[in-house]
Formats: C-alpha cells, structure tokens, sequence
C-alpha cells in the first residue's frame, strides 16, 4: 500500500516537474510578499521586480500573475470594511472556537454565534473552557476600539486579521453541552498535567510542550522578555527536532523497519501541531520536517528553498491572513535565512558555529523586532548562548524524561526554580535597551536587504569586518532617524479618566511630560495602564530621556504611574508643588531617589528653559487643604504655540490668576479637572479666548466630565472643544508657522 502511494505521488510529482517549478517556487514566495508590501506603500518594490524577472522569460507570467492576485487580494483585505453597530445579545447559544487566555481573574475565548465570530471576555473562571464548548450567554456586543494611543496596540485591527469584529463582556455563562474539535485534545492533555505534576513543573510542560503559557507568573515572562528569550515559548525547530530523534531512537530499537518509522514520524508531527496549538511555528517547523522526509523517501529532488516555499504557499492559501500575525513573520524568515545561510554553517567548526549561529539569528530578527517594538535588548545575544543550550539539551529533555518518569517531578521542579532564580538574576546583567523609535517599512526593507547582502559577501569572502562595518551603519541610519525630527509636538495622550501630556522639542532638544495618568479602582487594586498608554507612546517616539516629569498634585488619576515612568525611563528632574507628600508621592519620591532624579518643589513665576520650550509657572505657593487647588499651573510657549495648563484647579484659582497674570491669545487650553464644573468659568473662557480647548476625560465616566456648562460655554464663545473621551490622543505638530492636529483614530487638519 506504501509502496503504490509513492509511486503515485513521484509520477504527479514529474507531471508539476514538467512546468520547471523546482527551485523557482521561492519566487512565486516572492511575488505574493512584493504586493502585500505594496499595500504597505513600498511601490518601488515592482520596478525591482519586474527587472529581475527578465531572467526568466518563460515562467515571467506566472509570477507577474501571482503578484497581480496577491496585490489585488491584500488590497482589498486591507480596506474591507465589515459593517457592524453595538448591539445587544440575547441570550445565545454560541461555541468556543479558541480559548485565548485563563487566567485567575478571567477567561477569554473566540465564540462562533452562527457565521460571527466573536471575541469574548468572561470574569468567571468557573467552569474551565476549552475548545468545543457550548456556552449560553448574552450581553452588550460592542465595535473594538482602534489605537487611540499613538504607536499603541491596535486591538481592533488585531482581531480583525483574525476575522472578528465584535468583542463581549459578561460576567457569567451557561456551559449547556459540548462538541467534539481536535483542538480540545491540547486542553485535555493540559488537564493531566495540572493534576499530576507540580505546579511550576507543570507550568513549563505546558508552556514547552503544549504552547501554553498562561501558567506562567506574568513578572518572569516580562524577564524572558526583558532578555530577548521570550522566542523559547514559541514551540518550533528545536521541538520538532527533538520529538524526532526521540521517536527514531525509540522506534530503531524496538526493530520497527525504516518506512513504517517515517509513517509514525509524520502521524506523530501532525499529532503534535494540533496538541500544540498550531501556531504558525509549530505549523512551519512540523511542516517541513514532513516533507523534507517525504522529498527524501520519493526522491524529489527538492531543495530546502523550495520545500520552505512549498510550505508558505499552502499556509497563506489556507489562511491569508495570518501573513500579518508576527510569529508568521519571525518563524518564516528566520527560517529563510537559516537556509541561506546554510552554506555557510557547514563550513564552520563546531565551536565557530557556536557563536556564529545565535549572532546571525539576533542580526535577522534585530530589524523585525526594532520595527514591531520600537526597542532591543542589545545584550540578548550574550543570554541567548547559554540559554538555548541549557533548554534544548537539559530541561526540555528532562521535561520530557518527568512524563515518562513521573516520580523525578520534585527534581525538575527544583532545578526549574533554580533556572528561574539565575533568570532574575541574570535580568539586572543583561538588559541594555537600545530605543529607536517607530521607523517606515521602507527602513526595515532596507535593513533586511542590507543584512541579505552581508551574508552574500561573507559567504564569498569569510570575513567578519562587513559586519561591523553594517553594524555601524544601522546605528547610525536608526539614530539619525530618531534624532533629526524638525517638528515639535504637544501631545495630550488619551489615559482614561486622567491627565497625561508630552511636549516634544524638536531634534529632540528637550522632552516634558506632565503627568502620568492613572486608573483609579473603587474597590480592588488599580489597573496599571503605563504598558499601554506612555510606554508606547514615549519608546515609539524614540524618547530615552525625560527633563522634565511635571506632577501638578498627587491626585492617582494624575500621578499613578509616575513610578513606573521612573523605573523605565530616564528622568532628570521631578517638579512638584510642594504641598505635603501623601502615601503615593512619598513612593515617587523614594522611587526618583533611588534612581538618581532630582525631586523639588517649582516655586511661583519660576520659568524654565528647555530646548525651544518656555513653561512660566503661574500658581500660589501656599500650603492648602484642597490637593486640587494647589495643583501646579502653567503656560508653554514654543515656535509660535502657547498652552496653558490647569491640573485640577478651581474658580477661585482661575479668579486668581487672573487678577495676576495678563493671559491671552492661546493656542490650546486644557480645561482644568477634566472639563469639570467646578472650574472652567465663563469668565476665565471669555478672558483666555484659546483657539482650541482640550478635555481628558475617561469614557463613560461616572463624574459626567466634562460638564454640561463648559460645553455650553464653549459653543457660546465659539470654542472648539476636543476630548480624548471621543478623539482619543490629540496630538499638535509645530513647525514653524505651521500647526497640524491630528486624534487617533485618525483625523487630520490643518489650522491657518
């Protein structure tokens, strides 16, 4: 039976062998990536392309062809706008297609609700999922929100390469039934797991074998992060690698003839995709383990080339969309360059290898992850040579000696505190972030050419000196691209119901930012929103150092993540107003002395000079019950554009300032204590006249910010107003005489 199915799989395989397919698939791979980039806006890369394919007038159509349907199906992936309105869900049956994380305080899942899919956030972590289950729930289907941070995480166009467009919240479910998927198999062996092995033990098992890592102490997988090795947790190569020698190990002594070996090898590959996940890695590597075997048992003569293009071709086929998911994007082009690169290897000893092996994988992935991320732990390199052997040679195999041999469980599980221990410790070590900022796909296409024409000479000429040479090159391409910025900007960031602004000097002269942000929680702890607010916003601008961290009065929505703000970030000088310190400015003081930040009060009609930036400040220095009336108030003036910002103060500090202050002719006012009516008087409004007012306030809020009567206000004055509760970030760009606005989502105008 083995035998005929080979011989029909050879003569099909001649038949395509007819069309001089072989070692020019990689092209139509190249064809497909050239208009998906286009979409991206890198036209140029059709010029490059059609002059390359003049060395291959016959097949020339064929490629021309591929590009054209991918050009015109990405383009329209791209700009495909499903149309949906929040809605309310009755109670509905709907199936647990994927389950997305557990944690103890909630579960998150894809539901199918007839042909919608839907992403779904439940606080109940009783009953357990998993794939397969029936639930009967109902609730406020809503639109997910775009990026309103800029260079924030964009949840809507996440889940819309996903093909879901509406997102659920309910506090509790129904499970009424289930149905048999394959995916379930993963949860189920996770199960076994949980009650047999203890806990950290079965946390790696897990996460090593099984592709799931909620297990995992959310603070240790920020450390493999922070190192650069957070690449251990995708299950691919080095698995599939593994669980094949073993199984031909085993399968060679027990005297199982070489064919039927291969057959179990391939059923167990396929086996260990869907219990894994079926992430693209593990999809990629178990893939061409497969037909690498297959391509050696029929002689096909394929090259590793065309395998790797075999693979991309079907899995984009299956599933288009998942060219834009980043672990597609790092498992496939790593893969492509460890084929390239090839060659080269294997004219390297043992000991070369060692080293060379790890610096061309973190000079291949540098790019991608500078792109994605905005940063790079330039260290990681260092981590990485004694990491991967110690996972791959020890604790994966012992991982899987403990499932064999379950009573050595107490042994793994102190040897992986041990691991994890020398991680914490080795993460104050090997950490040096190098920021970039956010660059074009133009820089990255550039840099991913440069590094292909790296291997090219050194594969010519053995030489390590162009790799320093190109080394050199990118830091100075990137910082260069970082540095020379000819605009200024004002950026109120949109944190919820607080207050967070940035001012940027241009040629980065000077960085400010004005407060934190912070969410309050009525009951439980707060929710941290510095990774999702000011982190990405600061590293996406390319910002390392802050001259200035501005707190206008220790209320948390204002200064709630000034902590993290200074653990992260340089900060040169805290300026406060010198009331006494609460509990919460106490920590930022102690924080900002540990770190080696200057911590002072900013007296009265201090100014400051900071690059191109002039801050006047304007309030009482007097002690004060109220901690909003002593909230620190001043003016910006840089290149033409003047501010004046207000914390949280009220009418009487308003009256105030202007008996003592001549303020007019503004560019921006940010209305004081979130647009609230206890401040922004008709009168102070009429006496400011700004071009154009701001509110910060968090949506749906349940202080009605901002007020009735400041909208009022302003529309009689004929005031614009914009909030970040419906503009998201607002962010102004000043060059010269030139003023831009934009708000994220996207709206862009210019002003006069």
């Amino acid at each position: 039976m083995l035998q005929e199915l080979e011989k029909r799989l050879l003569k099909a395989w001649k038949t395509l062998s007819n069309f001089k397919l072989r070692q020019h698939m990689i092209y139509l791979v190249f064809a497909i990536l050239i208009g998906v980039l286009m979409n991206g806006g890198a036209w140029y890369l059709i010029f490059i392309f059609l002059v390359y394919l003049r060395r291959f007038p016959k097949t020339y159509w064929i490629y021309f062809l591929i590009f054209l349907i991918s050009f015109s199906y990405y383009h329209t992936l791209e700009h495909q706008t499903k149309l949906h309105t929040n809605a309310s869900l009755e109670p509905s049956e709907a199936l647990v297609v994927k389950i997305k994380k557990q944690s103890r305080e909630k579960q998150t899942a894809i539901l199918e609700i007839g042909s919608e899919r839907i992403y779904w956030t439940t606080s109940s972590v009783e009953p357990k999922l998993m794939p397969g289950d029936i639930v009967l729930v109902n609730g406020e289907l809503n639109v997910p929100m775009a990026a309103t941070v800029p260079n924030g995480f964009d949840f809507k166009q996440y889940l819309s390469h996903q093909k879901v467009y509406l997102t659920l919240y309910t506090n509790e479910f129904e499970l009424i039934g289930h149905q048999f998927t394959i995916r379930q198999w993963q949860y189920e062996l996770a199960q076994q797991i949980e009650m047999n092995f203890p806990p950290l033990t079965g946390a790696y098992m897990k996460a090593w074998l099984l592709g799931m890592t909620d297990d995992l102490e959310e603070e240790i997988q920020t450390l493999y992060s922070e190192l650069g090795i957070i690449h251990l947790f995708a299950i691919s190569g080095l698995h599939v690698g593994l669980l094949s020698f073993l199984l031909r190990f085993v399968l060679k002594r027990l005297g199982v003839i070489e064919e039927l070996s291969q057959l179990i090898v391939i059923v167990a590959l396929v086996l260990f995709m869907v219990i894994s996940g079926g992430s693209p890695s593990i999809v990629r590597a178990s893939g061409m383990s497969i037909l690498l075997m297959i391509n050696k048992r029929l002689r096909l003569n394929l090259s590793s080339l065309d395998v790797f293009s075999i693979l991309f071709l079907v899995n984009v086929c299956l599933n288009p969309r998942q060219i834009y998911q980043l672990g597609f994007i790092y498992s496939y082009w790593m893969t492509f360059i460890l084929i390239c690169f090839q060659p080269t290897f294997q004219k390297l000893g043992t000991k070369s290898l060692f080293f060379f092996l790890p610096f061309i994988a973190q000079c291949a992935s540098a790019p991608i992850q500078l792109y994605f991320y905005d940063e790079i732990n330039v260290l990681s390199y260092l981590v990485n040579l004694w990491v991967i052997p110690l996972v791959s040679l020890c604790l994966l195999p012992l991982l899987i000696l403990t499932i064999l041999i379950p009573f050595i469980a107490p042994l793994t599980n102190h040897l992986l505190m041990l691991f994890e221990s020398v991680i914490v410790g080795s993460a104050s070590l090997f950490t040096w972030n190098w920021i970039v900022g956010e660059f074009s796909l133009n820089l990255l296409l550039g840099l991913l050419l440069l590094f292909l024409g790296n291997g090219y000479v050194f594969e010519k000429k053995r030489c390590f000196s162009n790799y320093a040479i190109s080394i050199i090159l990118v830091i100075f391409l990137l910082e260069s691209h970082r540095f020379f910025v000819s605009e200024s900007q004002f950026t109120m960031l949109d944190v919820g119901q607080g207050d967070s602004v940035i001012i940027q000097s241009s040629y980065r002269r000077c960085s400010v930012v004005v407060d934190t942000g912070g969410t309050y929680q009525f009951t439980g702890k707060p929710k941290p929103i510095f990774s999702t607010t000011l982190e990405p916003f600061l590293k996406g601008e390319g910002i390392r150092t802050i001259d200035y961290l501005i707190l206008t009065h220790g209320d948390f929505d204002h200064v709630g993540e000034a902590v993290s703000l200074l653990q992260t970030f340089e900060v040169k000088e805290v300026l406060t107003n010198g009331q006494p310190l609460n509990e919460l400015m106490k920590e930022i003081e102690e924080v900002a002395k540990e770190v080696g930040t200057i911590f002072r009060q900013v007296k009265q009609e201090e100014v400051l000079t900071c690059g191109n930036q002039i801050l006047t400040f304007l309030q009482s220095n007097q002690i004060k019950s109220d901690e909003n009336a002593a909230s620190l108030v001043f003016t910006l003036e840089m290149d033409g554009f003047s501010a004046l910002l207000t914390g949280d103060m009220g009418v009487s500090e308003e009256a105030e300032i202007l008996s003592r202050y001549q303020l007019n002719q503004l560019t921006v006012y940010k209305a004081a204590h979130h647009g609230s009516k206890t401040s922004n008087s008709n009168s102070f409004l009429r006496r400011l006249s700004p071009m154009i007012t701001l509110v910060s306030s968090g949506r749906k809020n349940r202080y009605g910010h901002p007020s009735v009567e400041l909208i009022e206000n302003l529309k009689q004055l004929e005031i614009p107003l914009l909030n970040t509760q419906y503009d998201g970030s607002i962010q102004f760009k000043i060059r010269r005489d030139r003023l831009s606005i934009q708000s994220f989502p996207p709206y862009v105008y210019n002003v006069q």
